[in-house]
């Protein structure tokens, strides 16, 4: 059993370690699922309930996200083969 396997096996269980596993799991492919300008533009990612909260520092990034947020969620949720992201909501 490769790594990934077990950090994705882990990330489908329900505890708290596990939230925080998710939460780096998704800073780490942020720039790969939701592009270069505007990981470049993202302050702050939190992820509480399969809502991931994205803040940034641009109203022009805000705004591509939100053009490109249905896409972004369901790469998010290809990479990690599992449902982490629902909803993104963004400031």
């Amino acid at each position: 059993m490769r790594l990934g396997d077990i950090v994705l096996a882990s990330m489908r269980s329900g505890t708290r370690e596990t939230s925080m596993l998710r939460r780096a799991y998704i800073l780490g492919l942020w720039e790969d699922v939701a592009g270069k300008s505007i990981a470049a533009r993202t302050q702050q990612l939190f992820l509480k309930d399969k809502k991931l909260l994205v803040e940034f520092s641009s109203s022009a990034a805000r705004s591509e996200a939100f053009m490109q947020r249905d896409e972004i969620v369901k790469r998010i949720n290809e990479q990690a083969q599992t449902q982490l992201v629902c909803e993104l909501i963004l400031k």
